[in-house]
Parts: structure tokens; sequence; C-alpha cells
């Protein structure tokens, strides 16, 4: 992205056809990256005060034709639906969504909002636990996007608004979870360090109007405490908070299930335990592949052997009343799995 952003401002500078179609090239070699595609939404606010140019939409048609031509490779191999490529994309795509109502697309644009101070990621969190910013930095974040929606009249304010207006619409709209996965919501990071960055500037240049030496140690101390954060969060806390809810296990069993001996999954559930499975299984089961699996809940007690033969056996770990169930039984040709999810559902 780095790239696509020098190749974008480059542009913006020096508005040549050389630059144009150096823009194309960066942006259609990025069309092979992971989310690359999303790298076009990132920077076309900035090329706003270029819109009066003369010669502005033959050099955007340059840097369209060339990124075309680059990405046209990877856009016919995704259309070759039987090499199974296509299928493989587009499940991680709106295209197969893991939501049955469309309301939710809104829902996930206006999460994307807020992800710097609440991840909705509640089920794979690729080590990130918790909002994208520690709490000093939500603060500065904050005071920075107020900052930002009161300073639109200048352009340089206007212009990084758009750019993150745009990316959290284009995650949103394009995403099949009813979340947002962090490996897409990453991209808003860069955003949060902005709006942290302008309002702790913003603080610290007020408090220096009444005191410099104050204020400099201050914004000393600020820093260093959201440097431990970040260092204490990256090393020791989220390898005590992440993991995965019930439901990702779950899924995660159907993935081990199929396809193998043991192609038909249940999971053990104590009478009164309150776990609910996840009301879109059906639906998640469909976007990873995994209709050829079939799933069932067996709740209370007595189990019979009958029940459980020829199947993958799933229970949870804190669910004390099936491990004594399990403890009692004496069955065989089926395989036992204990699930020890860190959150719910």
């Amino acid at each position: 992205m780095s790239s696509s952003l020098y190749a974008g401002v480059r542009a913006l500078k020096y508005p040549s056809y050389g630059n144009f179609a150096f823009l194309g090239l960066v942006l259609g070699i990025s069309f092979y990256m992971r989310l690359g595609i999303f790298y076009a939404f990132v920077i076309w606010p900035y090329f706003l005060p270029l819109i009066k140019e003369r010669d502005l939409f033959k050099k955007v048609f340059l840097t369209i034709l060339i990124y075309i031509l680059i990405a046209a490779p990877g856009v016919l191999s995704l259309l070759n639906f039987s090499n199974g490529v296509w299928q493989a994309s587009i499940s991680k795509t709106v295209l197969q969504k893991e939501f049955t109502d469309n309301h939710q697309i809104v829902v996930n644009v206006l999460r994307n909002f807020m992800l710097f101070y609440h991840n909705y990621d509640y089920y794979y969190n690729h080590f990130i636990e918790g909002p994208y910013l520690d709490i000093v930095s939500r603060i500065f974040a904050f005071v920075g996007t107020i900052i930002v929606l009161l300073k639109t009249k200048k352009k340089d304010y206007l212009y990084f608004l758009l750019a993150y207006i745009s990316i959290c619409i284009s995650i949103g709209i394009t995403s099949p979870y009813s979340y947002t996965a962090t490996t897409r919501g990453i991209f808003l990071m860069p955003f949060g360090f902005v709006f942290a960055a302008i309002g702790f500037t913003y603080l610290i240049k007020r408090a220096r109007n009444s005191n410099v030496f104050f204020s400099t140690v201050v914004a000393f101390l600020f820093l260093i405490v959201i440097i431990t954060i970040n260092v204490y969060q990256s090393q020791i806390g989220v390898f005590k908070k992440v993991g995965f809810s019930g439901t990702a296990l779950i899924i995660k069993s159907l993935q081990d299930a199929n396809g193998s001996r043991y192609n038909t999954v249940l999971l053990l559930l104590s009478q009164y335990n309150q776990y609910q499975i996840f009301n879109q299984l059906d639906l998640m089961k469909e976007a990873y592949g995994l209709t050829d699996v079939k799933f069932g809940i067996i709740r209370g007690s007595p189990i019979s052997c009958s029940q459980i033969a020829h199947s993958n056996v799933l229970y949870f770990q804190n669910d004390i009343n099936v491990r004594d169930t399990l403890s009692k039984i004496n069955c065989s040709d089926y395989r036992l799995t204990m699930l020890n999810p860190t959150m719910f559902p």
C-alpha cells in the first residue's frame, strides 16, 4: 500500500503522463496482493485538486488502461469457474455472505468507524485483542477526529477524511462476515494513528501555551505510557486474551471432519448449558464449503453409544455435566474432541 500511496502522491505533485502510467502499473501489481484492490479507494480523494485540469481524464484513462491490462490475467483466472479459484475467491466476498439480512452491510460499514474503540472480530482475531488502539491513543484519536471534522474546509483535512470514509465503506460493503475481520480492518490502523497524532499534537500545543516545560514532560510521559501499553499487549497481553469462540472451534472441527471417516459432527451439551449455536451456522458451512458435513446437537443425558457411533463428538471443557456423562459410557468407533473456547458464542 505504501507503494500505491507513493505513486499517488507523485502523480498528484507532478501530474505527468509518465507518473500516471506509473500509478497504473503499481495499482495493477497490487491487484495480485492480498486485498490490494482496496488501495485505489485510499488514494482517489487526493486527486480531487486535479479535477479541473484539462488533460486529467486522459491521464486517468491511461492509469485505468494500464491497471486493466495488468490485472486482466488475474481476472480471467478468477472467471475460470472450473479451476476452483473463483469459488475460493468469492467465498471471502459479499458474493457469498454469511448473513441473510442485507442490513448487515450497513452495520458493517458503521462498525468500521468504531474499530479504534471496539473490535467486532469475535471469531478469528489474528492476534489482535480488543480495539485497534490502546486506551490512551483512543482518547487522542477521538479528539483528533473532532478536529478533522471541524477543519474540513482545509483541503488536507478534507482529503484525509474522504480517504478514511472511502476505505471504511469499501471494506464494509465487500465483507462476507457479520463483523470486520482484522485482516481487512488493519487497513484502517494508519488512519487511527493519524487521528491520534492530530489530537495529541493539538492538546500538547494548548498545554505549551501555559507552561512549556510541564507540557514537554507530560508529552514524554504519554508517549512512554503508550509504548509500554502496546509492548505489553503485543508481547504478553494478547496471548492471554486472544482465542477462539465456541462457534469458531465448531467450524474448525467441521473442516477437520470434511472428507474424513468421521464426517458427522455432534456437539454434546448439558441440559442447562447456556450456549446457543450460532444461528447462521448453515450459511457459514456453505461459505466454507462444508455442506457435506453433517452436524447435530445432543442436549442432556443419558447418551447412548448408538447416538455417537461413527461421529466426531465435541464438548466444551467447562461443561462439567457432559464430562461426567462421557466418563460413564464405554463406547467405541467415535472420536472425542474437547473444545476450550475463550469467548462465546
